[in-house]
């Protein structure tokens, strides 16, 4: 009955737990406890390479309390009296910085022995008894819990260690496993069963050979014995929680041992928790005596967290060793884990540890040390250096918009006009004050506009959605009035743009601007594709596609490149003349190039379609970017005095959608930047333009970003950049923003952004920088000013942000403001792609066709071959008289002989003629649907020969058409110039009785798709009626023909 697995976790609830455990270690003194306050500054590497110091003989413990109702989370070390300093010396030597305060009291105050709470322990998360923990992970485990314990209403958590021996228990633990581990690669195994039963069996391989326990011996033997290198530390880990939340803190996370993850022969522990007033057992005849030191208690209900107890080890890892090796007569018994924990001092720093600094709701010790400098600095005021003098100001702001001021007379900071065009970067946590700066920026520059000292345009991008309408609000009243106030959201609004649409232009320079336009596109693939393979093909077919849309209109649309692509990849080069014929027919080497790319395989325009493809179906884009004529002229929007708010959120847009719309009217402006540029030469002549990208990160990978950063400069289009946290972006953008920007601010950030942003900062001052940004409070800003020239780099300083400026609009003018944008923007049309109304209009005239139309190098070779079979060498001197290349005209005759339509009559001599099928279909002409008189068949043959002999393609219209409806005679279409001709074929007794008839035959035929009219009979009067019924302008279009046979 014996098991044949090696069990290495159990699937039963466990023992072991701190209410099981009989001995506790004894101790001998009152405890005390103090109070850590914590520096806003820590060096993580100090603290870890000291935290080893910091177990004592006695008992320690390190503990978080938290209180919902006061929301205070306060860090408090425990000792014995005596040994409480010698804690706190050990303390600071991890934390030189680090507050202390001793506390009366050894318990929270809102602790109530008779209250339940939630209580877990070590021994219920904790694996196996040797495992190494990871120490790459120090200090998080603090930062986690907490935050996660703030969000219960009281918890109490105790990290309880003192200095203990175990290497006698691991040199048990590692002979043991040697001792299991050659057991089971011996082959020397019989069954209990078989010694009884079958004496004589032969010995074989034990069942446990491969299983769990032998796959992973030596990460067994490897951690156990890594743990007998150095003292121990023994800790026990457990906590008390009052919360309407399931909290998770759970600590396998950091075991870097493998064997929890073993899922192959057991199952991971289970968690589970009690309640406290289950902790004890209150029946009197089932209490026991539990062991402290060398006394036992009266009974078992005693106080387990306010006296910090240890379990005695001993008994608990000897019962462990033998659960884990031991072979009862039903099997291995399961195993039991330790309500402890087996530390080297190396791995005490993941538990001892203070949180980061910018943890909410704990005391931290705050100073400044970074020298602050006056600046006699000219420009507008954001802030003030005093608190007192910002809380003084108060929201009495109004006349200090648009005033330039000098910082060290209003001791105030201050940024310059000349600063726009050098970029702002702003950085801090939410709430510090991020968006108010801005609306303090946007506000200054309205006023500067308004009184004319510094012409501007202002652009606010907002991805949140909250503070739109206060940037609006705060505007003034002459602002408004004057039209210069924009208000554009795809919802609210439904403004409308097309990227591609051509900027108003002369005839004469329409070829400058459809270069520089697709240019610019071109940086819009490389956004999509970036430098590498499939950027180079996409690039080569978007220039293609877009050069070729720009031919026949200003104003094409993602539409269109999704449709002209898509009907592509489907058909191949077959629907190119329909698209030249719709579009219009391309110079030689754009044919050529749409050609190669019109021949590449139909997955090759995947990519290309994947990023198309979303602005063509998704209805929220194709709104805004497919309106081919765009709502929103961004001409003005960069022209002085203008005030743009562009709510682009994810509140009233998909998720998905709104990185593409940020991205696509980023692109936009920057085109019209670039287009002002092109037509302004002077840098001076040109105006600044801000743009504010709230929460950019949303489009961090937008690689045209960097470009606009070290560009934007000459273009004067300043951009202000604001996000949480560094986090948000890589390193080399942040490494490109921080190089690019002249003025930069720093909010409340956490201990990494600090550390980070100082670095950049001023190294000779990084820590002082470090603390002083982590310990800002909210709307407490950190400026680094761009240094004047000939003048030192002064140093990052701190001010008060002044209040956002008031809002001049309620909510009933702001509905109506929106009202009134909606109506100025929210007229776009979707029309669909040009080219399907192209292909509509200019190949109506297929309809006509009763037979499918040829293609000219297949035609010519039709009418080549319809008398006579012939050899390749004869159909190459008579095709376009043997201008032609023999390959060429081979790999016509291959296409045609696949369509079956040519036929090789002799392979020995390769002679090729037409099909039975070929002839019948175009040139066995029937005309009796076209007239029953006697001369019509005899007229409509001689015709239609004409007009093969002047190589122009022929067939007998399609007759079979509704009644009442129109429809013509044959069709007829000259090659050479693009021409569908409708060709009226009028008997003689028609002309002389119903005139009426053939005058509406003359007019019908654009009607039906068609360029011209050919009309013939061999009436004289036909001639009569054309001339007397026909305007001049009819007759540029349609000819009469009078039919003279041949003698």
């Amino acid at each position: 009955m014996g098991s044949d697995k090696w069990r290495l976790g159990n699937s039963k609830k466990q023992n072991g737990q701190l209410d099981q455990t009989k001995e506790f270690l004894d101790t001998a003194n009152k405890l005390r406890c103090s109070l850590v306050t914590v520096p806003v500054s820590i060096n993580e590497k100090t603290a870890i390479i000291a935290a080893g110091g910091i177990v004592g003989t006695g008992i320690r413990s390190f503990e978080l309390w938290w209180d919902g109702q006061k929301r205070e989370l306060s860090l408090v070390l425990v000792a014995e009296k005596y040994d409480l300093d010698s804690f706190k010396q050990s303390f600071s030597n991890m934390y030189p910085n680090a507050g202390f305060a001793d506390l009366g009291v050894v318990t929270p105050n809102w602790f109530d022995k008779n209250e339940n709470y939630q209580i877990f322990d070590i021994g219920t998360y904790h694996g196996h008894y040797a495992a190494v923990f990871d120490q790459a992970r120090a200090h998080e485990i603090i930062t986690q819990i907490s935050n996660t314990i703030q969000i219960s209403k009281f918890a109490w958590i105790q990290f309880t260690f003192k200095y203990h021996n175990f290497t006698k228990f691991f040199l048990r633990h590692v002979a043991r496993l040697n001792k299991k581990f050659a057991e089971i690669s011996s082959k020397k195994y019989v069954s209990t069963k078989d010694l009884i039963f079958n004496p004589y069996k032969v010995p074989g391989n034990h069942p446990e050979l491969q299983s769990d326990f032998y796959n992973n011996y030596n990460t067994l033997l490897k951690h156990s014995t890594t743990k007998m290198q150095g003292s121990h530390a023994l800790m026990s880990i457990r906590g008390l929680i009052q919360s309407d939340h399931e909290l998770d803190l759970n600590f396998d996370e950091i075991e870097s041992m493998p064997v929890e993850s073993i899922i192959s022969n057991h199952e991971r522990l289970t968690k589970y928790k009690y309640r406290h007033g289950d902790f004890f057992t209150s029946n009197p005849k089932k209490q026991k005596h539990i062991k402290i030191g060398k006394n036992k208690t009266k009974k078992q209900r005693i106080d387990i967290f306010p006296s910090r107890l240890l379990p005695d080890p001993a008994p608990c890892i000897y019962n462990a060793l033998d659960v884990y090796f031991e072979k009862g007569i039903f099997g291995y018994r399961d195993r039991k884990p330790l309500p402890f924990l087996i530390l080297n001092p190396s791995e005490i720093p993941l538990f001892i540890h203070l949180p980061t600094p910018t943890i909410p709701n704990i005391k931290t010790t705050r100073s400044v040390m970074v020298p602050q400098q006056w600046s006699g600095k000219m420009g507008i005021s954001l802030g003030l250096f005093k608190r007192g003098d910002a809380t003084a100001l108060g929201r009495k702001l109004g006349d200090i918009f648009g005033q330039l001021v000098k910082s060290s007379d209003a001791h105030a900071s201050v940024v310059s006009t000349d600063d726009f065009s050098r970029h702002m970067y702003a950085v801090g946590a939410t709430g510090t004050g991020k968006t108010s700066l801005i609306r303090l920026i946007s506000k200054h520059l309205e006023m500067l506009n308004l009184d004319g000292t510094f012409p501007n345009s202002f652009i606010y991008l907002d991805p949140k959605g909250d503070d739109s309408f206060k940037f609006f609000q705060q505007c003034q009243k002459e602002s408004i009035d004057a039209k210069h106030v924009h208000f554009l959201d795809p919802s609210l609004t439904k403004f409308s743009i097309n990227p591609l649409e051509l900027p108003l232009h002369i005839p004469q320079e329409r070829e400058q601007v459809v270069s520089r336009y697709v240019g610019y596109f071109m940086e819009i693939v490389k956004e999509w594709y970036g430098q590498n393979q499939v950027f180079v093909q996409m690039e080569r077919i978007f220039r293609a596609l877009l050069y070729y849309l720009y031919t026949g209109n200003d104003a094409p649309t993602f539409l269109d490149i999704h449709n002209i692509v898509t009907r592509i990849q489907e058909d191949g080069e077959d629907i190119l003349q329909e698209i030249f014929h719709s579009i219009g027919k391309p110079d030689s080497e754009m044919k050529q190039a749409l050609e190669s790319i019109a021949s590449m395989r139909g997955d090759s325009f995947t990519p290309l379609l994947n990023r198309v493809e979303q602005f063509a179906t998704d209805p929220i884009l194709k709104q805004i970017f497919c309106v081919p004529h765009g709502t929103v002229n961004f001409t003005d929007l960069i022209s002085p005095g203008h005030y743009t708010v562009v709510r682009v959120s994810a509140l009233n847009i998909p998720h998905h959608v709104q990185p593409l719309a940020i991205q696509a009217f980023i692109i936009k402006l920057w085109f019209t930047i670039q287009e002002r540029a092109a037509k302004v030469p002077d840098e001076k002549d040109r105006t600044q333009v801000v743009l504010a990208l709230d929460e950019f990160q949303i489009v961090k990978n937008l690689q045209v970003l960097p470009l606009i950063l070290s560009h934007a400069r000459s273009y004067r289009l300043g951009l202000i950049l604001a996000h949480q946290t560094t986090a948000q972006i890589n390193d080399k953008l942040l490494e490109e923003i921080t190089g690019n920007c002249g003025t930069q601010f720093a909010g409340k950030v956490s201990g990494r952004d600090a550390r980070r942003i100082a670095q950049i900062w001023d190294p000779q001052f990084s820590k002082e920088i470090q603390q002083q940004l982590a310990s800002q409070e909210d709307f407490h800003w950190t400026i680094k000013m761009r240094a004047e020239p000939g003048i030192e780099q002064p140093a990052p300083a701190q001010f008060w942000l002044h209040y956002p400026p008031k809002l001049n609009m309620d909510d009933k003018q702001r509905d109506e403001f929106i009202e009134d944008q909606r109506q100025k923007y929210g007229y776009g049309i979707v029309e669909g792609s040009f080219l399907n109304k192209a292909l509509s209009q200019n190949i109506r005239w297929y309809r006509n066709l009763s037979v499918e139309f040829r293609e000219k190098p297949e035609w010519y070779v039709l009418l080549i071959l319809r008398h006579d079979a012939l050899n390749l060498k004869s159909i190459t001197e008579q095709y376009l008289d043997g201008t032609t290349a023999r390959d060429q005209v081979k790999k016509i005759l291959r296409s045609l002989m696949r369509k079956k339509l040519v036929i090789c009559t002799d392979s020995r001599k390769t002679l090729y003629t037409i099909s039975k099928q070929a002839y019948s279909t175009y040139f066995d002409y029937s005309f009796e649907d076209i007239g029953t008189a006697n001369d019509i068949e005899l007229l409509a043959s001689d015709i239609a020969e004409m007009y093969l002999k002047k190589k122009h393609f022929v067939a007998v219209a399609n007759q079979k058409v509704k009644k009442g409806k129109l429809r013509t005679d044959l069709v007829a279409y000259h090659y050479e110039s693009d021409t569908p001709i409708s060709v009226e074929i009028e008997s003689y007794s028609e002309v002389e009785s119903h005139p009426e008839h053939v005058l509406l035959n003359m007019k019908k035929w654009p009607d039906l798709g068609f360029k011209r009219c050919h009309i013939w009979s061999r009436n004289p009067k036909l001639q009569r009626i054309y001339d007397a019924k026909l305007s001049d302008k009819e007759k540029k279009l349609v000819t009469a023909l009078v039919y003279k046979p041949m003698k």
